[in-house]
């Protein structure tokens, strides 16, 4: 089982995250695979891809369509639109993707399955971008004016 000492991800960070019972609170745009698996110039070249994208992409908001547990280790996450920031960012991120999964479902994890938000919000606001390489997390914000 990866954990996040030992696995690496780029997810975007929401502006708020009180409805969520994990830390940091994400979306996962790409999930590179393990820190042993992959050469140390990956690290830097997702580095320098996250500064770009915050560098040119403005804070943005997603609609939650859902509340459902989801995946093997069934956790509780919103569900999103797949909107056409994520569309994009998931685009340049894709050469990193070594998830194994054929399609992206765009979701935020909020806990262990069955925990209940009781007034979820419509949206999520996303204003950072992340790079997590086995826990040692670089985040940018995005861009500003």
């Amino acid at each position: 089982m990866d954990t996040t000492q030992d696995s690496v991800m780029v997810a975007l960070i929401p502006s708020t995250d009180d409805w969520c019972r994990i830390f940091p609170a994400h979306t996962t745009i790409v999930y590179p695979g393990k820190v042993v698996d992959l050469d140390p110039i990956v690290h830097d070249e997702l580095i320098k891809l996250a500064s770009s994208v915050a560098v040119l992409t403005p804070p943005f908001p997603v609609k939650i369509i859902g509340q459902e547990p989801f995946g093997e280790e069934r956790v509780e996450v919103f569900r999103l639109v797949n909107s056409p920031e994520l569309i994009a960012l998931r685009k340049i991120f894709a050469i990193w993707d070594d998830s194994g999964f054929p399609a992206f479902v765009p979701h935020a994890t909020i806990g262990p399955e069955g925990t209940i938000v009781e007034n979820p919000p419509m949206y999520l606001w996303f204003n950072r971008i992340m790079v997590d390489w086995g826990g040692e997390e670089t985040t940018f914000w995005l861009r500003r004016g």
